[in-house]
């Protein structure tokens, strides 16, 4: 099992940021370790979407929470399951700061653990430069 957590300002409002994190079909335009995530139907907690991952992994994608400044999911494929939570927290107009908390567990997860050190903090620049449209500066 693996879990860590980190947080950034980000480039948008915290409703910006929330509905962002609310459309699954949008989440493989900024985290490329999804491949294709197919919503259809209502986005409430429990239901399950159908998911592909590198390296063609087939699994399930579905939210655990929706609050108003917090989004649950969690995802699986065979040896692995992830459950994380996004936290917002508005800032200045047009500013957020994203805490982003990730948590693997299974064979798989035991594999990847060296190589994904550091993925929370990968995902919120990549979330950042979606939502604001150009490279995140470090």
């Amino acid at each position: 099992m693996s879990e860590q957590e980190a947080a950034r300002p980000v480039r948008a409002s915290a409703e910006q940021v929330m509905h962002l994190l609310r459309q699954p079909a949008l989440l493989p335009a900024w985290n490329p370790a999804f491949i294709r995530l197919t919503a259809d139907g209502p986005v409430t907690p429990g239901v399950q979407f159908p998911l592909r991952v590198r390296p063609g992994l087939a699994g399930s994608f579905e939210y655990v929470t929706l609050d108003p400044l917090m989004v649950g999911m969690r995802w699986s494929v065979a040896g692995l399951v992830e459950d994380s939570r996004w936290r917002v927290e508005p800032q200045t107009p047009g500013w957020s700061i994203v805490t982003h908390w990730l948590r693997r567990r299974g064979p798989l997860a035991s594999v990847l653990a060296r190589a994904d050190r550091g993925i929370a903090g990968l995902r919120l620049a990549r979330l950042d430069e979606f939502l604001a449209g150009t490279p995140a500066t470090p």
